[in-house]
């Protein structure tokens, strides 16, 4: 039987070194967009280097005595990010900006606001 004490739960998500406590969900891809090089006689040759990018996305609760940072602002000023997420036993950080704030109400679920991200990996430590 596996032991369930050595998986990670809940990570940790910085922006500008200050930890996003409201956090739900976090959601980070991070591509290399290399293309790849075909010829005619060799078929897939290789690939051609390509600007390495990140995208994140990260649910966020909302409390009823609002968020300690406006992040629609920040949003909206294409404020500077560094953004800081502890997974897997690592701090990976990136280097961007928000560039989509979403805010949801329902008489179903509890309210949320939603921050998109994009920038680039600076690694890991």
């Amino acid at each position: 039987m596996a032991d369930l004490d050595n998986y990670e739960g809940p990570g940790e998500v910085y922006a500008n070194g200050r930890l996003i406590a409201e956090a739900r969900n976090v959601r980070v891809t991070t591509t290399t967009n290399d293309r790849e090089v075909t010829t005619m006689t060799k078929g897939l040759a290789g690939f051609s280097k390509g600007p390495t990018r990140s995208e994140a996305s990260i649910e966020q609760a909302v409390p009823k005595a609002g968020f300690p940072v406006d992040w629609e602002e920040i949003t909206i000023a294409r404020t500077p990010i560094r953004l800081v997420v502890v997974h897997g036993g690592k701090r990976r950080t990136h280097v961007g900006r928000f560039t989509q704030y979403e805010a949801s109400n329902s008489v179903d679920d509890a309210a949320s606001a939603n921050l998109s991200f994009v920038g680039k990996p600076r690694g890991s430590t």
